[in-house]
């Protein structure tokens, strides 16, 4: 694997739980505003 494929797919890792993270955070709220 080339060491820039690693890097994207970390990135995209850790985008997409911080993603998750911020919508568990949110969610009550974003269920209230609904």
């Amino acid at each position: 694997m080339k060491p820039s494929f690693k890097r994207e797919n970390r990135g995209d890792l850790y985008r997409i739980m911080a993603i998750s993270f911020i919508i568990q955070t949110f969610c009550p709220e974003l269920c209230n505003q609904l």
